[in-house]
């Protein structure tokens, strides 16, 4: 793994505050001109035209991705001088198809790197001995990037190869790649594979053109959202590429930004801690205090908020989970313009007993709204309280999925849980923007592989 091309990615990104790659690939081709200097005046221009692109989208796009056709209309030299020319402004990954035999990858990538490439892209499917692991060994003696493709966006890759994803990102992590290319039109393998490889940075490809919504990728636990034709062939790229960061913003949910809060505010912390579930934990998360902070607050809700619209779900009531949940649910419901009712800890010792403060009616659907999950202890014991009174209850929703086994406990009682994040991204979050230690961070990280789906209740 290239702890330089990590830090590439990183250092660039917090300067545009952008997740977007521009994918690169005009409809270009010299070779259809007989004339040996119209080819190359045709070269040149469109380089001109890919210059004055980029230059266009400084501060808005973080990195830049060249397919093989553009390499092979403007040869090795001209796409050398365009890399250089915005060396400071993006990272560069190629995308050479690659998938022969080790050796030839590797005299490939060899002159790939040395043109100024971070990274370029392998497909697994190649396996590692003889295939993936002679170009990785090269990368990491120039200290470049390897990205393993192990899915593809098309709807012809669910024929063949995206049956055998797991296998093939197996294969890649074990290569020791950087990162994954998995595509946006699949969200499910997106969220998998984050959740299996925390700390490798995830491009997805897809997203505009192909079908998949803006913001959607990221939501699922992309890292970056691969973006061509809808920017590089708008009327204004600089324009396009602002509404879609804005679009991003307004309808997906910006995990980087509500993990920065929660740092911020001192909502996240490493160390030793018990928690209400009985278990040790070498982190916690304490939302209890999130009211007291506006901009986080507002940030949380709105993105409960963009998620449910997003899904479309269709429910009569909103119920909060005491403590945290309870002002969460609160907010949510009434910019839902929605009723709100909430469960208490204990049922009361005096006048009705009860569990519930609210109003609800038999056969009306409600959605659970807690601020993260452990085992579903309290998700469960809320759930059976509103089905005692005639509700029905399918959903239950949180901010963090701590990843202990509470998303399986309430599918065994027919309730579907939606997280906005896993504990694994928000710590991967923390870590990339140096708010926890590398010690803390891979501390974490081992605690929630070793406790996943071992709480069953």
């Amino acid at each position: 793994m290239s702890k330089t091309f990590v830090k590439l990615v990183s250092d660039i990104t917090k300067r545009t505050d952008s997740r977007i790659v521009l994918a690169l690939d005009p409809p270009f081709n010299p070779y259809s001109l007989k004339n040996p200097e119209e080819r190359q005046r045709e070269r040149l221009n469109t380089a001109a035209r890919v210059k004055k692109l980029l230059t266009e989208l400084d501060g808005l796009v973080s990195g830049v991705k060249i397919g093989l056709p553009l390499v092979f209309g403007l040869g090795l030299d001209l796409v050398e001088d365009i890399i250089n020319t915005h060396r400071k402004s993006y990272f560069f990954i190629c995308d050479p198809k690659m998938a022969d035999i080790g050796y030839i990858n590797g005299l490939e990538a060899a002159q790939l790197y040395e043109i100024g490439f971070d990274a370029l892209i392998i497909h697994a499917a190649i396996g590692i001995k003889g295939g993936i692991d002679e170009v990785v060994s090269l990368a990491e003696e120039m200290d470049k990037g390897v990205l393993g493709l192990c899915a593809m966006s098309h709807p012809g890759a669910s024929e063949h190869l995206n049956k055998h994803y797991n296998e093939l990102l197996e294969i890649a992590a074990k290569a020791g790649v950087d990162g994954f290319v998995v595509p946006a039109t699949y969200p499910h393998l997106i969220t998998s594979t984050k959740n299996a490889y925390p700390s490798s940075i995830i491009f997805s490809p897809g997203v505009g053109t192909q079908g998949a919504s803006f913001g959607s990728a990221l939501a699922a636990g992309a890292d970056y959202e691969i973006i061509g034709r809808s920017i590089a062939q708008a009327p204004s790229p600089a324009a396009r590429a602002k509404e879609i960061l804005k679009e991003i913003k307004e309808t997906g949910i910006d995990i980087q930004k509500i993990a920065l809060a929660l740092a911020k505010h001192n909502c996240v912390m490493v160390g030793e801690f018990k928690l209400t579930s009985g278990l040790m934990s070498p982190y916690y998360i304490d939302l209890r205090a999130t009211p007291s902070h506006q901009d986080l607050f507002d940030l949380i809700t709105s993105a409960y908020v963009a998620e449910l619209k997003s899904l479309g779900l269709s429910f009569d009531r909103i119920a909060g989970v005491a403590t945290a949940g309870v002002p969460i649910g609160a907010l949510v419901a009434y910019k839902l313009n929605k009723p709100f009712l909430y469960i208490r800890r204990e049922e009361r010792t005096h006048g009705t007993k009860s569990l519930i403060e609210g109003v609800i009616n038999p056969g009306e659907s409600v959605l659970i709204v807690d601020d993260a999950i452990t085992t579903g202890g309290s998700l469960l014991k809320a759930i059976e309280a509103i089905r005692e009174r005639g509700g029905k209850v399918e959903y239950a929703m949180v901010l963090v999925d701590r990843e202990q086994g509470g998303a399986q406990n309430l599918a065994k009682r027919g309730v579907k849980l939606i997280s906005l994040m896993t504990a694994s991204r928000l710590m991967q979050e923390l870590y990339l923007k140096g708010f926890i230690s590398k010690e803390d961070y891979e501390k974490v990280i081992k605690y929630i592989k070793e406790s996943k789906n071992v709480q069953k209740l």
